[in-house]
């Protein structure tokens, strides 16, 4: 009698743990997807502001450097804006 009494609180314990580790799991899962969709949003932020950034300065030097070199300069901030807009 006793060893079964032994048995089924063995039983419980084993039934209490896995709970306690699908808790832990789930919780930890939760955490991850808030903090992965926290960076998504940080980094869609932060490419606005590199487009906006590039965009300004490329119409600030279009009237600043003229000629050859002021075609190529703008030529290179409009291929990473493109970069940029294709992510």
């Amino acid at each position: 009698m006793l060893e079964m009494l032994n048995d089924l609180l063995k039983k419980i314990e084993k039934e209490n743990q896995k709970t306690n580790v699908r808790a832990i799991g789930m919780a930890t899962l939760q955490q991850s997807n808030s903090k992965k969709n926290k960076v998504k949003t940080e980094g869609k932020s932060t490419l606005e502001e590199a487009k906006s950034s590039i965009s300004q300065t490329t119409t600030g030097l279009q009237g600043a450097v003229k000629g050859q070199f002021g075609k190529k300069i703008t030529e290179t901030f409009e291929k990473q804006k493109q970069k940029l807009d294709a992510y």
